[in-house]
């Protein structure tokens, strides 16, 4: 015996909003894994980073973005890295990403004044990632290369 049971029309609406808002969230979470070999990917990731930083005083993100965040509390993390003085970062772009296995290294130029100084400096930064979980994570400690 065979029961043929059929879902009245109105109610089929909910269940079809319910499956779109389910592949929806599938896609926003495929949206946050990164592409190991992709540099372009990485190099903005690398800006998005140092501006955080050095330009925003975000470090909040910049923390969440950091390969060890767990062995360091969040605390002892921003007085590491909070920028103190008197140096105003201009801006942050990447210069060249090298990209071997799941490590990167992305050199950035990062142009700054500093007062009493009149003229803009340059500063090239190399900057290490690793590629952990499906996502660049950042390596708290710079390469400063040299100034210009």
């Amino acid at each position: 015996m065979e029961i043929d049971i059929k879902m009245p029309r109105a109610n089929r609406y909910p269940v079809y909003a319910l499956c779109i808002v389910i592949c929806l969230m599938a896609l926003v979470a495929c949206e946050n894994t990164h592409k190991r070999d992709d540099p372009a990917l990485l190099g903005d990731l690398a800006e998005q980073y140092w501006t955080k930083r050095m330009m925003e005083n975000d470090y909040k993100s910049c923390y969440d973005m950091e390969l060890d965040k767990g062995s360091v509390p969040f605390s002892e993390y921003r007085k590491r890295v909070s920028f103190a003085g008197q140096i105003k970062i201009l801006s942050v772009k990447t210069k060249e990403v090298k990209i071997e296995g799941d490590k990167g290294l992305v050199y950035l130029s990062v142009k700054f004044m500093v007062p009493p100084v009149p003229k803009e400096l340059q500063q090239t930064l190399g900057d290490r990632w690793i590629y952990d979980s499906g996502r660049w994570k950042h390596k708290l400690k710079p390469i400063i290369l040299r100034t210009s």
